[in-house]
Order: C-alpha cells, then sequence, then structure tokens
C-alpha cells in the first residue's frame, strides 16, 4: 500500500460521487469498473501494517468513502421513488383504460415519462 495507490482510489471514488450528486448515473455506471479495479489494487496490498506517511492519505480515503456511501445510498433511493412513481402512473393508466359506468373502453392507450434527476 502507497499513498499514490490510495490516492488513485480517493480520485475515482471522488469522480463517481460527483457523478452521483450531479444525477449523472451513466457516468457513474462507466466508472464502476476502474473502481472496483483500484478497491481490488487497495486490498491486496491493505495487509502491510500502516506507517506514518499513509495516516493523512487513509483519512482521505475515509472521507471520500463516506461520501460516496452517503451519494450511492441517495441515488438508490431517487432510483427507488422513481420506479415507485412509475408504477403508479402505469396502474392508474390501468385503471382509467378499464371499462365501467361513463367510462368508454380505450385500446392502446400510451404512457409518457419523463424523469430527470
Amino acid at each position: 500500500m502507497n499513498p499514490a495507490s490510495i490516492a488513485r482510489l480517493v480520485e475515482m471514488l471522488e469522480a463517481e460521487t460527483a457523478a452521483l450528486r450531479g444525477g449523472d448515473l451513466r457516468r457513474a455506471t462507466e466508472l464502476a469498473a476502474a473502481k472496483t479495479e483500484e478497491v481490488r489494487a487497495f486490498a491486496a496490498a491493505a495487509g502491510q501494517p500502516p506507517t506514518r506517511e499513509l495516516a493523512l492519505p487513509l483519512d482521505r480515503l475515509r472521507e471520500a468513502l463516506a461520501a460516496n456511501r452517503d451519494a450511492l445510498r441517495d441515488a438508490v433511493a431517487l432510483q427507488s421513488r422513481v420506479v415507485e412513481t412509475v408504477a403508479q402512473a402505469v396502474n392508474r393508466a390501468r385503471a382509467s383504460a378499464m371499462p365501467g359506468y361513463g367510462r368508454g373502453i380505450r385500446a392502446g392507450g400510451s404512457l409518457a415519462v419523463s424523469v430527470r434527476a
């Protein structure tokens, strides 16, 4: 484990966190493979005892990990709300298309949803 490998992991986490906070899920997804590689490299070297020169980089890594965890949690919560909103819209559209008193039968109705994070 060395300060440079920790710095690369911190940079990757900060880039993903920025993408998530900016609502750019595509960019966050693109960063996933590189982030996984940086985590693997860090984990491979993690068995070595930390030295004094690693104290500050490791503190920065802890902060980046906490921010990334929070951004991931928020992104998952947002996706859950979007899925729930779409499901409710579909259910309402289906309910309004059902035949009943005062309603005509509509075949092939469409539903459009636009969601921006």
